[in-house]
């Protein structure tokens, strides 16, 4: 009798531990497909980041191509804007000299030329120099960098401001369905 239930106790110690073992494996094997997935995920993130900041750093390259471009546009315009004042300033000195009407043409150009530095004054308040062209190359180099970091932040600052807001839009959209799901119900009930 004795013997039997010692016996018994080992063959039910031995299928519970049997049992144990088999679950153990099993959630080992649940446990490394889910660090695989997990794995996968952390790689293809990293991809996609890296795929952004490269994105990112393409696009400000060629916004930088870009700006300089219209730099050397504006240089060009302005440097042609010169010589056509010079040019017409000798052909109004030519004419002052010539003619008797030098009195009005010389108010008339008075007031032109003043209507010309208004305009100057107010693009120089709107727009704020860079005053970079003192600085040595290392100087430049650390500003560029410096502008370069402000924009990536920007970026992101604005990347996550519309991912909140396709978040809260997404919240208000499911609030006026519930919304209108409730009046719907309230007017069936008053019917």
């Amino acid at each position: 009798m004795d013997e039997d239930f010692v016996k018994k106790r080992l063959e039910k110690d031995l299928s519970e531990l049997k049992r144990i073992i088999e679950a153990h494996f099993v959630q080992r094997q649940k446990d490394e497909v889910e660090l695989e997935e997990l794995k996968t995920r952390i790689e293809k993130r990293k991809e996609y980041r890296e795929q952004q900041l490269k994105q990112r750093a393409e696009r400000e390259r060629l916004r930088m191509e870009a700006e300089q471009l219209e730099k050397d546009r504006r240089a060009a315009e302005e440097a042609a804007r010169k010589e056509e004042e010079e040019r017409k300033k000798k052909e109004a000195m030519q004419a002052l000299s010539q003619s008797f009407g030098g009195y009005k043409a010389q108010a008339k150009q008075r007031t032109g030329r003043g209507e010309r530095e208004r305009k100057k004054k107010v693009l120089a308040e709107r727009r704020k120099p860079l005053n970079i062209d003192h600085l040595a190359v290392e100087k430049l180099l650390e500003k560029v960098k410096d502008l370069y970091e402000h924009l990536n932040k920007v970026e992101s600052e604005r990347c996550d401001y519309e991912q909140k807001q396709n978040v809260h839009k997404y919240f208000v959209t499911m609030h006026r369905a519930r919304v209108n799901q409730v009046m719907s119900q309230l007017s069936k009930k008053k019917k």
